[in-house]
């Protein structure tokens, strides 16, 4: 009975072992499968001079299981298209070029903002025409508002624009998108964590994770800026995998804290990027980057079902037209706005034409959230926009030539000139070296200081009144309607509340002083005025108008916190009108007192 037990346990044991290596073989004979008609995407797409992407997404489609089913989706492709997304995020993070932004961000900022601001609301209100559901259509608006980097890249380099300044731009553009991407996958990932909460506290939850996050990146930071002296620069392998382990650890941290391991991944490539001495290893980490996001985005196209596709075909075009025409105009326009000619503007807009592969990964992690196939939208989009812009880099000069000649965009007749010169002088301002921004650093520290010493004096005086009031109550410390605690804490906030006056003061005049329209037309007080009454009422209206929009329009409550952002600007030319205004009354003061700086004469003389 023993023996037959024994003999038993072993032909189950036996069973069990040649299953896993049928498994294994059928994962490995996969895998060689994936490899080989990647290498087939890759190649065809270099052929063709199309970006690898849409070879990769193409074949990845046409040997999945909702086509051909020469591959199924495994545990074994689905690891490692996760390791191929997060090392993907660790590359881009590697990017995160800050020298770049520091030379382009107040432009590419505002650049970014008309962008999304265009194709989310545009977007979002087509997805509510063609029948989408809210979540839907919100979730549609998101996607399709970012652009391609790996796509972008692969056109900047093919047409030889890598040192041209309208590039230069949308890189910079390209990496604030980068940041917006991983906040935005940060709240997908808690919003899969439970259905049930309210997007109000979901943003709290993430803003929450991604402190403690922040400071984890804080600590990792340091020790591994520490650890990189300590190990010898010629040793590679020591760096390579330095590099990776503090990826990989970023990206655990981020999964506790029920984040995106993506956004840790990201994190620890601008760490990385940071360190001098693994920019030597720099060329390696591409180059395994390359290879397991070539297995992401082959098993994002084993996903497409080619029913779903050829079932929506017409919404499929339709959307791939109407998102790019938002983006070609947006961008075009954004980017003339910023002072470039209409020439660059327009090469511009094609270079940011084609739908993101953030889009992409965005939509694998909208599953649990909803029940559309965005996974087969994105990719399908872009495939067609990836196409697209292919063929009208090539012929960039002829479109260009022939929309400047049509509209006139260089030429004195165009009425948008004079409005891209205001709109630069107006970003010169906040720029480096600009005058707000020059006031701003000079008085960026005095306001911190005075503001937590405000802070401090505030809580102190709270924590003692609240230990005297415990043991001793304040009947005795009465004065008037105040306690002598109220009136110690006024008194001394009163130097910190001046000092912050002050700055806030000369900030608004340097604010307001940025949008005027020129040294003629403000020579004198009142017509300084009358501009700040003019753009206080605009922002005001503005405001205003934000909270009405959204809710006419039914998007997100959490949209409408965004009237704070003009309601400020406002504020802040109300408090150079009223500066003016006291100026104006000032006594023994001309009414029409010239402004500093101005060499003309005073009215009378």
């Amino acid at each position: 009975m023993i023996i037959l037990l024994i003999i038993k346990g072993y032909n189950s044991l036996y069973l069990t072992f040649l299953l896993v290596d049928v498994v294994l073989t059928a994962d490995l004979l996969d895998f060689w499968v994936i490899i080989f008609f990647s290498f087939l995407g890759v190649a065809l797409s270099a052929k063709l001079r199309l970006p690898s992407v849409i070879g990769l997404l193409f074949f990845g489609a046409i040997i999945g299981p909702n086509f051909l089913g020469i591959v199924t989706e495994t545990d074994f492709i689905s690891l490692i298209s996760e390791i191929g997304v997060i090392l993907l995020l660790f590359y881009i993070g590697i990017h995160f070029n800050l020298e770049r932004i520091s030379r382009f961000g107040l432009r590419a900022t505002f650049v970014l903002l008309v962008k999304f601001a265009i194709l989310f609301l545009l977007t979002y209100l087509a997805g509510i025409f063609l029948g989408f559901q809210p979540l839907d259509a919100l979730i549609l608006g998101v996607i399709l508002s970012f652009s391609s980097t790996a796509i972008f890249a692969r056109l900047v380099t093919d047409s030889g624009r890598e040192k041209r300044d309208e590039s230069n731009l949308m890189s910079a553009v390209l990496i604030l998108e980068d940041v917006v991407a991983v906040f935005t996958l940060t709240l997908l990932s808690q919003m899969q964590g439970d259905t049930t909460l309210s997007i109000g506290q979901v943003m709290v939850s993430v803003l929450f994770s991604l402190l403690i996050l922040f400071c984890s990146y804080l600590i990792l930071r340091w020790l591994v800026i520490r650890l990189s002296k300590w190990l010898d620069e010629k040793n590679l392998e020591a760096q390579l995998f330095s590099a990776l382990s503090l990826c990989a650890l970023l990206a655990l941290v981020a999964i506790s804290f029920h984040l995106s391991p993506s956004i840790g991944a990201f994190l620890a490539g601008s760490t990385v990027a940071a360190i001098p001495s693994f920019r030597k290893i720099e060329t390696t980490l591409k180059q395994m980057t390359l290879l397991f996001a070539a297995f992401f985005f082959f098993s994002m196209g084993m996903l497409v079902n080619m029913e779903f596709i050829l079932g929506a075909i017409g919404i499929v075009l339709f959307l791939a037209v109407f998102n790019m025409l938002l983006k070609f105009f947006s961008i075009s326009f954004s980017t003339y706005m910023t002072g470039f000619s209409g020439k660059a503007s327009l090469s511009a807009g094609i270079l940011m034409l084609t739908s993101s592969e953030f889009g992409l990964i965005i939509a694998s992690q909208t599953v649990g959230v909803t029940s559309f196939d965005f996974v087969s939208l994105s990719t399908a989009l872009i495939v067609i926009s990836g196409l697209a812009a292919s063929l009208l880099m090539p012929r960039e000069k002829g479109i260009g030539l022939m929309l400047g000649t049509k509209f006139g965009l260089d030429g004195r007749r165009n009425p948008f000139r004079h409005l891209s010169a205001y709109m630069s002088h107006v970003l010169h301002h906040f720029e480096p070296k600009g005058p707000f921004y020059e006031a701003f650093r000079d008085h960026a520290r005095s306001l911190v200081t005075n503001l937590v010493a405000l802070f401090l004096i505030d809580s102190l005086m709270v924590i003692i009144r609240k230990q005297v009031a415990l043991y001793f109550g304040l009947t005795g410390y009465m004065v008037g309607p105040l306690d002598i605690f109220e009136i110690l804490a006024l008194l001394f906030s009163l130097y910190p509340i001046y000092n912050i006056v002050r700055i806030v003061t000369t900030l608004a005049g340097k604010f307001a002083h940025a949008f005027h329209f020129g040294p003629a037309a403000h020579a004198n007080i009142r017509s300084k005025m009358i501009e700040d009454f003019f753009f206080f009422s605009l922002f005001l209206i503005v405001a205003l108008a934000i909270p009405f929009a959204v809710g006419l329009l039914g998007l997100p409550a959490i949209i409408q916190e965004a009237f704070v952002i003009p309601l400020v600007a406002a504020f802040l030319f109300l408090w150079d009108l009223a500066r003016l205004a006291s100026r104006l009354l000032a006594p023994h003061e001309d009414k029409y007192h010239l402004l500093k700086g101005y060499k003309g004469k005073k009215s009378g003389d």
